[in-house]
Protein backbone atom coordinates (compact mmCIF):
# COMPACT_ATOMS: atom_id res chain seq x y z
CA UNK A 1 0.00 0.00 0.00
CA UNK A 2 1.72 3.01 -1.38
CA UNK A 3 -0.82 5.75 0.50
CA UNK A 4 -3.69 5.70 2.33
CA UNK A 5 -6.40 6.87 0.11
CA UNK A 6 -8.19 9.42 2.51
CA UNK A 7 -7.80 12.16 0.28
CA UNK A 8 -8.47 10.27 -3.25
CA UNK A 9 -6.24 11.59 -5.72
CA UNK A 10 -6.02 15.51 -3.66
CA UNK A 11 -3.87 14.40 -1.33
CA UNK A 12 -1.48 11.74 -1.21
CA UNK A 13 -0.45 10.13 2.10
CA UNK A 14 1.87 7.45 3.05
CA UNK A 15 0.74 5.35 5.45
CA UNK A 16 3.15 6.68 8.26
CA UNK A 17 2.09 9.99 7.27
CA UNK A 18 -1.63 8.95 8.10
CA UNK A 19 -0.42 7.81 11.45
CA UNK A 20 1.19 10.50 12.43
CA UNK A 21 -1.97 12.86 11.29
CA UNK A 22 -4.07 10.96 13.19
CA UNK A 23 -1.86 11.09 16.19
CA UNK A 24 -1.82 14.71 16.38
CA UNK A 25 -5.84 14.71 15.53
CA UNK A 26 -6.38 12.62 18.64
CA UNK A 27 -4.17 14.95 20.62
CA UNK A 28 -6.70 18.07 19.51
CA UNK A 29 -9.53 15.80 20.10
CA UNK A 30 -8.49 14.64 23.67
CA UNK A 31 -8.04 18.83 24.53
CA UNK A 32 -11.27 19.26 22.96
CA UNK A 33 -12.66 16.92 25.75
CA UNK A 34 -11.11 18.32 28.54
CA UNK A 35 -11.85 21.68 27.74
CA UNK A 36 -15.17 20.94 26.14
CA UNK A 37 -17.12 23.32 29.01
CA UNK A 38 -15.05 26.12 27.63
CA UNK A 39 -16.53 25.82 23.99
CA UNK A 40 -19.74 28.25 23.60
CA UNK A 41 -22.67 28.15 20.78
CA UNK A 42 -22.19 31.25 17.59
CA UNK A 43 -24.27 34.02 19.90
CA UNK A 44 -27.62 32.18 19.11
CA UNK A 45 -28.54 28.46 18.52
CA UNK A 46 -30.44 30.10 15.95
CA UNK A 47 -27.23 30.96 14.23
CA UNK A 48 -25.82 27.80 14.55
CA UNK A 49 -28.71 26.02 13.10
CA UNK A 50 -28.30 28.39 9.70
CA UNK A 51 -24.77 27.01 9.68
CA UNK A 52 -25.68 23.26 9.71
CA UNK A 53 -28.34 24.01 7.41
CA UNK A 54 -26.33 26.14 4.86
CA UNK A 55 -23.58 23.62 5.17
CA UNK A 56 -26.42 20.37 4.18
CA UNK A 57 -27.68 22.91 1.36
CA UNK A 58 -23.93 23.31 -0.07
CA UNK A 59 -22.83 19.71 0.35
CA UNK A 60 -26.13 18.39 -1.28
CA UNK A 61 -26.17 20.75 -4.35
CA UNK A 62 -22.17 19.85 -4.75
CA UNK A 63 -23.23 16.56 -4.51
CA UNK A 64 -25.74 16.51 -6.94
CA UNK A 65 -23.42 18.68 -9.37
CA UNK A 66 -20.89 16.37 -9.99
CA UNK A 67 -23.10 12.84 -10.43
CA UNK A 68 -24.65 15.10 -13.16
CA UNK A 69 -21.58 16.30 -14.34
CA UNK A 70 -17.90 15.85 -13.80
CA UNK A 71 -15.99 16.22 -10.35
CA UNK A 72 -15.86 20.35 -9.93
CA UNK A 73 -11.56 19.79 -9.28
CA UNK A 74 -10.08 16.81 -11.15
CA UNK A 75 -6.76 15.58 -9.54
CA UNK A 76 -6.66 12.88 -11.90
CA UNK A 77 -3.78 12.30 -14.74
CA UNK A 78 -6.46 13.24 -17.24
CA UNK A 79 -7.93 16.81 -16.36
CA UNK A 80 -7.90 19.02 -19.31
CA UNK A 81 -4.28 20.55 -20.01
CA UNK A 82 -2.48 17.49 -18.78
CA UNK A 83 -0.70 15.27 -21.12
CA UNK A 84 -1.27 11.71 -21.42
CA UNK A 85 2.19 10.79 -23.09
CA UNK A 86 3.65 13.09 -20.48
CA UNK A 87 1.77 10.93 -17.71
CA UNK A 88 2.44 7.38 -18.71
CA UNK A 89 6.58 8.27 -18.11
CA UNK A 90 8.38 6.28 -15.57
CA UNK A 91 10.54 8.32 -12.94
CA UNK A 92 12.94 5.95 -12.40
CA UNK A 93 11.92 5.49 -8.49
CA UNK A 94 10.23 2.30 -8.91
CA UNK A 95 6.23 3.73 -8.75
CA UNK A 96 3.74 3.49 -11.40
CA UNK A 97 3.56 5.97 -12.99
CA UNK A 98 -0.21 8.44 -13.28
CA UNK A 99 -1.27 6.85 -16.18
CA UNK A 100 -0.91 3.24 -16.75
CA UNK A 101 -2.91 0.21 -18.11
CA UNK A 102 -3.58 2.61 -20.68
CA UNK A 103 -4.67 0.98 -24.23
CA UNK A 104 -6.95 1.19 -27.13
CA UNK A 105 -7.21 -1.69 -29.11
CA UNK A 106 -9.21 -2.92 -32.35
CA UNK A 107 -8.96 -6.35 -33.30
CA UNK A 108 -5.66 -6.78 -34.06
CA UNK A 109 -3.47 -3.52 -32.55
CA UNK A 110 -2.83 -1.30 -29.56
CA UNK A 111 -4.07 2.02 -31.47
CA UNK A 112 -3.08 4.63 -28.36
CA UNK A 113 0.44 5.28 -29.61
CA UNK A 114 -1.03 7.06 -32.92
CA UNK A 115 -4.24 8.08 -31.05
CA UNK A 116 -2.27 10.59 -28.89
CA UNK A 117 0.06 11.50 -31.92
CA UNK A 118 -2.90 12.88 -33.58
CA UNK A 119 -4.14 16.75 -33.62
CA UNK A 120 -8.24 16.28 -33.07
CA UNK A 121 -9.53 12.83 -31.67
CA UNK A 122 -12.87 12.54 -29.93
CA UNK A 123 -12.92 9.83 -27.72
CA UNK A 124 -16.89 8.46 -26.35
CA UNK A 125 -16.01 6.97 -23.23
CA UNK A 126 -18.54 4.22 -22.39
CA UNK A 127 -16.66 1.75 -19.62
CA UNK A 128 -19.82 -0.89 -19.14
CA UNK A 129 -22.40 0.02 -22.27
CA UNK A 130 -24.72 -1.92 -20.40
CA UNK A 131 -25.19 0.56 -17.75
CA UNK A 132 -24.72 3.32 -19.93
CA UNK A 133 -27.59 6.30 -19.98
CA UNK A 134 -28.47 4.84 -23.45
CA UNK A 135 -30.86 7.83 -24.21
CA UNK A 136 -27.15 9.81 -25.10
CA UNK A 137 -26.23 8.18 -27.70
CA UNK A 138 -29.09 10.09 -30.46
CA UNK A 139 -27.41 13.02 -29.12
CA UNK A 140 -23.70 11.25 -29.33
CA UNK A 141 -24.71 10.49 -32.98
CA UNK A 142 -25.11 14.28 -33.83
CA UNK A 143 -22.23 15.37 -32.20
CA UNK A 144 -19.95 12.67 -34.11
CA UNK A 145 -21.09 13.49 -37.16
CA UNK A 146 -20.37 17.31 -36.63
CA UNK A 147 -16.73 16.12 -35.05
CA UNK A 148 -16.17 14.21 -38.54
CA UNK A 149 -17.40 16.78 -40.60
CA UNK A 150 -15.17 19.29 -38.84
CA UNK A 151 -12.52 17.12 -39.63
CA UNK A 152 -12.00 15.60 -36.30
CA UNK A 153 -10.62 11.34 -35.91
CA UNK A 154 -13.55 9.92 -33.32
CA UNK A 155 -13.59 6.64 -31.46
CA UNK A 156 -15.86 5.20 -29.21
CA UNK A 157 -13.51 3.31 -26.25
CA UNK A 158 -15.46 0.97 -23.87
CA UNK A 159 -14.74 -2.61 -21.45
CA UNK A 160 -18.21 -3.94 -22.92
CA UNK A 161 -18.26 -7.21 -25.34
CA UNK A 162 -18.08 -7.25 -28.55
CA UNK A 163 -21.58 -8.00 -29.04
CA UNK A 164 -23.00 -5.26 -26.80
CA UNK A 165 -20.78 -2.86 -28.36
CA UNK A 166 -22.23 -3.89 -32.05
CA UNK A 167 -25.71 -4.15 -30.96
CA UNK A 168 -25.37 -0.21 -29.99
CA UNK A 169 -23.81 0.91 -33.12
CA UNK A 170 -26.58 -0.59 -35.19
CA UNK A 171 -29.14 0.56 -32.87
CA UNK A 172 -27.97 4.32 -32.89
CA UNK A 173 -26.49 4.06 -36.18
CA UNK A 174 -22.97 5.20 -34.80
CA UNK A 175 -20.17 6.87 -37.21
CA UNK A 176 -17.42 5.54 -35.20
CA UNK A 177 -15.53 2.52 -34.36
CA UNK A 178 -15.33 1.27 -30.72
CA UNK A 179 -11.82 0.17 -29.11
CA UNK A 180 -11.16 -1.82 -26.41
CA UNK A 181 -9.86 -0.15 -22.73
CA UNK A 182 -9.57 -1.06 -19.22
CA UNK A 183 -12.75 -0.56 -17.40
CA UNK A 184 -10.63 1.02 -14.44
CA UNK A 185 -8.65 3.10 -17.02
CA UNK A 186 -11.58 4.72 -18.03
CA UNK A 187 -13.40 4.74 -15.33
CA UNK A 188 -10.62 7.15 -13.83
CA UNK A 189 -10.54 9.34 -17.45
CA UNK A 190 -13.81 10.08 -17.06
CA UNK A 191 -16.19 9.89 -14.43
CA UNK A 192 -19.63 9.12 -16.89
CA UNK A 193 -20.76 6.31 -18.79
CA UNK A 194 -20.79 7.79 -21.39
CA UNK A 195 -18.63 10.47 -21.66
CA UNK A 196 -16.01 13.10 -23.83
CA UNK A 197 -12.75 13.80 -24.14
CA UNK A 198 -10.66 15.65 -26.93
CA UNK A 199 -7.39 14.79 -27.34
CA UNK A 200 -4.79 17.18 -29.31
CA UNK A 201 -1.50 15.27 -29.34
CA UNK A 202 -2.50 13.26 -26.55
CA UNK A 203 -3.28 16.45 -24.07
CA UNK A 204 -6.44 16.41 -22.71
CA UNK A 205 -8.30 20.00 -23.92
CA UNK A 206 -11.82 19.05 -23.14
CA UNK A 207 -13.74 16.49 -21.02
CA UNK A 208 -17.74 16.69 -20.34
CA UNK A 209 -20.30 14.46 -19.29
CA UNK A 210 -22.61 13.35 -22.26
CA UNK A 211 -25.70 15.75 -20.98
CA UNK A 212 -23.76 18.76 -21.54
CA UNK A 213 -22.39 17.86 -25.35
CA UNK A 214 -24.38 20.87 -26.42
CA UNK A 215 -21.46 23.49 -24.73
CA UNK A 216 -18.35 21.48 -26.65
CA UNK A 217 -17.29 23.83 -29.29
CA UNK A 218 -15.29 21.90 -32.25
CA UNK A 219 -12.93 24.40 -33.73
Amino acid sequence: VTDCGCFGDAIKLTPWQTFYKDVILTVFILFLMVKQKLIKPLKTLRIAGLFVFASLFISLGITFYVLRHLPIIDFRPYAIGKSIPEGMKYKGDGELPPVHDFFLEDEQNDLAPEILKAEKVVLILAHDLDKSDMEAFSEIKAFADMAIKNKYKVYGVSSSFSDIIQNTRTKYNLPFQFLFGDATTLKTMIRANPGIMILNKGTVVEKKNWIDLDSISLP
